[in-house]
């Protein structure tokens, strides 16, 4: 969910949007994307969160499939 919530070309790329939003590391969020660590129940929330809002509100959303 992490790609798609904080798309990019690396994971590096993924860990520098996804830190200051999720206000960790990007360290915490490269072990996260490696199944290093576990992320809290409350990370894992504001990601699906994000990842949703973007499949919905993305450049795809009112375009007739």
């Amino acid at each position: 969910m992490l790609w798609r919530a904080f798309p990019a070309e690396s994971e590096r790329g993924v860990a520098q949007r996804a830190a200051p939003v999720l206000d960790v590391s990007e360290r915490q969020v490269i072990n996260w994307l490696r199944c290093d660590h576990d992320a809290a129940l409350s990370y894992v929330t504001a990601v699906l969160v994000i990842a949703g809002a973007e499949t919905v509100l993305g450049p795809d959303s009112g375009r007739a499939a």
